[in-house]
């Protein structure tokens, strides 16, 4: 049926433009979810009403089917009747469809054809990077800045795919230049911060976070960044007190607790972790990060019945994941809890959330209590299910 719309789009697609009929042929689109309704409507559609906008509509509609989005973009270069926002919809699909080599093409040719924005530079820094791509993004970051096409997207998103290229020296020049120009945003401040507590270098990340503050940028995510920052560079009390400012601010969401709790525990904080928690819980901001994340640490540091009285009320919230499962399973065994463990193995696989670490895990735990009737049974059913690690063979 994509080939009827295909033929359809070539015989109607015009640059002349109906624009109140386009508009009105867009928002009927828009509610339609099938093919069918689709192709009746642009069959009766009237004339010049199909123009770039509804064909970009389409393409987007249609996005997990890479053949129909390269078939639309086509007939839009072929028809002549491209324009920048169409261009930048396929140089971003072309990316979620791992198809590089198609977003280079089309930024190529937005550039030939000047049909570049900022936006068409953000798109593709971002595919690049993504694609593990660094110098094309980085090229592109550099055009853009000739070319006047840079806003504080373009700066915050090259800083992000720098620092995760592990390109620190050009993220931190980046920034600075964001600051210079007056082009920093929240994303930027959030980015650069996690670029440089990942590169050791927490001063620079303490003082981007000052900064963020001053200029009144800091939202929910900066605050979760350099709280996790200063967990991992061990400045627990400056984590600490970072995440009382985010409360106190009403910046607090599920990612903030998730990453004190992370903080606390990885500075044996654990009663510090297990308050923050209880707070979570109290403000309904505890998803399934935070459950796996505290039954983890629970389990680390000694406390079952904590990590137990976690896991139950996961089950009852029904906030409970694989990784949940494995965390739980692991510390029962741990803890001589085989039964727990069992029982919480069986509710995995009904629940068919049991993978391969938790066959593995239990398998071990199994054996590990003297129990081996179960981890052969495990055993075989993880075979079964092809989840098996033939490194944990039963004898």
């Amino acid at each position: 049926m994509f080939e009827e719309l295909i033929k359809i789009l070539g015989d109607k697609v015009t640059i002349k433009k109906d624009i109140s009929g386009a508009i009105a042929l867009s928002k009927h689109i828009a509610y339609q979810k099938h093919l069918s309704p689709i192709l009746s409507l642009l069959k009766n559609a009237p004339e010049n009403s199909i123009d770039v906008v509804v064909c970009n509509q389409l393409m987007n509609k249609f996005n997990r089917d890479w053949n129909f989005i390269c078939a639309v973009y086509n007939l839009l270069i072929t028809k002549e009747v491209a324009n920048a926002a169409s261009i930048n919809s396929f140089i971003t699909m072309a990316g979620k469809n791992k198809k590089f080599e198609a977003a280079q093409n089309a930024f190529e040719f937005a550039k030939t054809r000047k049909l570049v924005n900022e936006i068409t530079f953000n798109s593709f820094i971002v595919v690049a990077g993504k694609n593990g791509q660094f110098l094309a993004a980085q090229n592109a970051f550099e055009l853009a800045k000739t070319w006047k096409l840079t806003n504080a997207i373009t700066f915050a998103t090259f800083i992000d795919v720098a620092g995760k290229h592990g390109q620190f020296e050009v993220a931190h020049n980046t920034f600075e230049l964001a600051k210079k120009c007056r082009l920093l945003n929240e994303a930027a401040f959030s980015s650069f911060i996690d670029v440089a507590g990942k590169n050791g270098r927490f001063e620079l990340a303490h003082n981007a976070f000052e900064l963020a503050k001053n200029c009144k940028l800091a939202n929910e995510v900066t605050f979760a960044s350099f709280i996790d920052v200063a967990g991992k560079n061990g400045r627990f009390e400056i984590a600490q007190n970072t995440f009382e400012l985010a409360k106190s601010r009403n910046l607090a969401n599920q990612i903030t607790f998730n990453s004190f709790i992370n903080a606390a525990g990885k500075n044996k904080q654990f009663a510090a972790a297990q308050n923050a928690f209880a707070q979570a819980k109290e403000k309904r901001l505890l998803d399934r990060v935070t459950f796996a994340s505290f039954i983890d640490l629970a389990g680390k540091n000694g406390e079952y019945e904590a990590a137990k009285n976690a896991f139950e009320l996961a089950k009852e919230w029904k906030l409970i994941n694989e990784f949940t499962f494995n965390c739980f399973i692991n510390i029962a065994g741990k803890n001589r809890q085989f039964e727990a463990a069992q029982r919480a193995f069986e509710l995995a696989k009904k629940m068919r959330l049991a993978n391969a670490v938790t066959f593995t895990s239990f398998i071990d735990i199994a054996g590990k209590n003297g129990q081996h009737e179960a981890a052969q049974n495990a055993y075989e059913l993880a075979r079964k299910w092809k989840l098996a690690d033939h490194s944990n063979v039963i004898y």
